[in-house]
């Protein structure tokens, strides 16, 4: 086998580090961690294109997951925490395929492979609702009388005051709030709810833990839709010594209602914050 296409590296969330599967001993891992730094995963690097790509967990990667039990879980989102410049979706869809396509041969190749199920837990974001607009009002034109010769002169008729249309109530901005991790820790959210889109998403995510301390476990953050082709964008932020993880996100996810979602630790479980408005 030609040893260029053999180069595959897994991921090991307990350790947070890249474990080598195949190629030569001085080989390199992936420049970066994966986007969901708490899920199991194998990349392998395509000689074609130069990236590293997902594909079905190779042995040592399926070795870590018996050994998680419970705890283990597919990824969130696969790729690397690394900005690539964005590409047209049908282009995007038809090179995760054939990346995928490339990596389950190559473990073919190297001796068998396993099956992952994948969980898709982000349920799609919700759009804003037209904003109803109000039917014009007719007024009725006065009619005039003719007034007997002998009447004394009636004063003009007066024109009723013309209907005012009543303005629409654009709706209230998304909300944000806290959650409650299984393992008892509070995660609230401070930043804005409504961001521009082209703009910066800059916040801070407060990790308070239920017996007091310092957490630094690191929580992805998901903001958008994943099932619409350049829908979503992520980011990971890691808690200081006083709790506090600020991040930034570069908001090009279609303007509306957008959900925001974070994943914490190596434990099981998405968590929804809340909604923020993009403009």
């Amino acid at each position: 086998m030609d040893g260029r296409v053999s180069l595959v590296f897994s991921w090991d969330p307990r350790s947070k580090r890249w474990v080598k599967e195949s190629g030569p001993a001085d080989a390199a891992p992936p420049p970066v961690p994966p986007v969901d730094e708490g899920a199991v995963q194998s990349y392998f690097l395509d000689t074609q294109t130069g990236r590293w790509g997902p594909t079905i967990l190779a042995s040592q990667a399926r070795q870590i997951s018996f050994e998680l039990g419970k705890a283990y879980r597919g990824p969130y989102q696969t790729g690397l925490a690394i900005a690539e410049p964005a590409e047209e979706p049908a282009r995007a869809r038809r090179g995760s395929r054939a990346s995928l396509a490339a990596g389950v041969a190559v473990l073919l190749l190297l001796g068998g492979a396993a099956v992952v199920a994948g969980q898709t837990l982000l349920g799609p974001s919700e759009s804003a609702d037209a904003a109803p607009t109000s039917p014009p009002v007719a007024t009725a034109a006065p009619v005039a009388t003719a007034a007997p010769a002998s009447a004394a002169p009636t004063a003009a008729p007066t024109a009723p005051p013309a209907a005012t249309a009543s303005r629409t109530q654009a709706p209230p901005p998304a909300q944000m709030g806290s959650v409650k991790v299984k393992d008892g820790t509070v995660i609230s959210y401070s930043g804005p709810t409504v961001v521009a889109r082209g703009a910066t998403l800059a916040g801070r995510l407060k990790v308070t833990l239920p017996g007091g301390g310092n957490s630094y476990q690191s929580i992805t953050i998901f903001f958008g839709n994943p099932d619409v082709a350049g829908g979503m964008v992520s980011a990971r932020a890691v808690p200081d010594g006083n709790g506090n993880a600020s991040f930034s996100l570069p908001v090009t996810i279609p303007r509306g209602v957008q959900q925001f979602r974070i994943s914490y630790g190596i434990a099981p479980g998405l968590y929804t914050l809340g909604a923020i408005t993009v403009q």
